[in-house]
């Protein structure tokens, strides 16, 4: 997602790089733009306003892509995703079953928490079909209404989507690796790479994750201990990327080469 004063600042980025290796692509603002392109679904922009565009997004998404892929991914126009190694995470989870993957972390108000937006996430075809037909229309009180944004702005937008999945029946998937590494990353790269930030018992981030990392943070001065070689999301607050940033990739994130068992990746769009 992105938005009309993003699109030739953030969003090209994307656009040009990353974004290629999808098998389709669509970058969804507030207003179409014919030229980019970007679809364009209406609404406000802004923080206060970001539940309803991720609402109205889902709902386009379904009413006009439900058929064409098994699953879908969304970020905002300030991230990274390693698509070779999210084919390989994917590479064995079902479509069919109704469940998406992300950063997960916790409400403090249902029992699965929700996937950090920073941080990205992906749905399943089955559980992105229970949010729109189970979890919009049939639960007003925890998947809130455009008029209920209106009166009621500044709701979180990635917090409310985990409560409304949640009652949708889409489960909160672990999309962490088999040493217990986390894939999904609501940070920069500096943030990664820097010691005070990984070793801090009191970091939000730690605070706030589902899964227990204190004995995997207390390796990372020995090497990046909580990054997962396999990474997939990384999320950015500058357009351009930084020397840590190519640092980070270089010595951190491995994707994942060989593809004989996954198929090819897409011809890449121009």
């Amino acid at each position: 997602m992105t938005s009309p004063t993003n699109l030739h600042t953030r969003a090209i980025h994307l656009r040009l790089t990353w974004t290629r290796r999808c098998n389709i692509r669509l970058f969804i603002s507030s207003e179409e733009d014919h030229d980019f392109p970007a679809v364009g679904v209406g609404g406000k922009e802004g923080s206060k306003f970001l539940w309803v565009k991720t609402r109205r997004s889902l709902e386009y998404l379904y009413a006009n892509y439900a058929n064409q892929a098994d699953w879908f991914l969304k970020v905002d126009d300030d991230t990274y995703v390693v698509m070779e190694n999210l084919r390989y995470f994917l590479a064995d989870k079902d479509p069919s079953e109704p469940i998406y993957f992300g950063r997960r972390l916790q409400s403090g108000i249902n029992t699965d928490g929700y996937m950090s937006g920073g941080a990205g996430y992906v749905i399943s075809k089955r559980g992105l079909a229970q949010v729109i037909t189970k979890g919009f229309p049939n639960h007003p009180a925890v998947c809130p209404s455009e008029e209920f944004v209106d009166s009621h702005p500044g709701i979180a937008e990635d917090r409310v989507l985990g409560i409304c999945m949640q009652t949708a029946g889409v489960n909160a998937g672990d999309s962490r690796d088999a040493a217990g590494r986390e894939r999904f990353h609501p940070l920069e790269a500096w943030e990664l790479l820097d010691p005070f930030y990984l070793v801090d018992p009191n970091y939000w981030l730690w605070q706030n994750s589902v899964y227990p990392s204190h004995k995997v943070r207390l390796r990372v001065l020995k090497g990046h201990g909580l990054i997962s070689q396999n990474g997939v999301f990384y999320s950015n607050d500058a357009p351009l990327p930084k020397q840590s940033d190519f640092k980070f990739q270089l010595k951190s994130v491995k994707p994942f080469e060989t593809m004989k068992n996954l198929g090819r990746l897409p011809t890449i769009s121009p």
